[in-house]
């Protein structure tokens, strides 16, 4: 599906619940939801997930932390193939250009394509974010086969607590009013 919210020019946050119960092609990439960048480099969408194998992850193709080693980086604490409901926030500053990425509350460390660097955050330079689809990449043909839930996006960076309160609100079938929230979503998709 394709938003009317266009992200860019300034920071923001991305929060969905999403279950990769479906079948899943090793080395894909699957846009549960995505934020296109401005210059249509399909792998740098936020909001991707990759088969490096069998495993499914969040992943970004981006710079370190460092600011110098570009690859595909992915998050590798959880198999999200199969796994149930879990819940991903992605965040980007667009000062700094560090993306974050936060599972079911927790900050994430980044793995490269090889498996031989890790990195704390991702520095997505160079890049101004629009376009928000759920379910698919702004190519028609390509749909996530999973299930999803509660997409929301911020414009701002979610801080790790706030990115824990949002999922321990959301968790276990509860229902959170996220318009309730301090700086409420400028987007929410139950």
């Amino acid at each position: 599906m394709t938003t009317d919210v266009t992200v860019g020019g300034g920071d923001f946050s991305l929060s969905y619940w999403v279950n990769a119960n479906g079948s899943y092609a090793a080395f894909n990439y699957f846009d549960a939801v995505s934020i296109k960048p401005s210059d249509t480099h399909v792998n740098r969408s936020i909001g991707k997930l990759y088969t490096n194998g069998a495993p499914l992850y969040p992943t970004l193709q981006a710079y370190d932390s460092t600011d110098a080693n570009y690859s595909t980086y992915s998050a590798r604490a959880l198999d999200f193939a199969g796994a149930g409901w879990h819940h991903i926030v992605w965040t980007f500053n667009t000062t700094t250009k560090a993306t974050y990425c936060y599972v079911d509350g927790v900050v994430q460390t980044f793995t490269n394509y090889g498996g031989t660097a890790t990195t704390p955050y991702l520095t997505a330079r160079g890049l101004t974010y629009s376009d928000l689809t759920i379910g698919a990449t702004w190519v028609p043909s390509n749909f996530y086969p999973g299930l999803l839930d509660e997409v929301a996006v911020f414009d701002y960076v979610l801080t790790e607590p706030q990115a824990l309160e949002i999922f321990e609100a959301t968790s276990s079938g509860k229902t959170a009013d996220l318009s309730t929230m301090a700086t409420p979503p400028v987007a929410w998709y139950r």
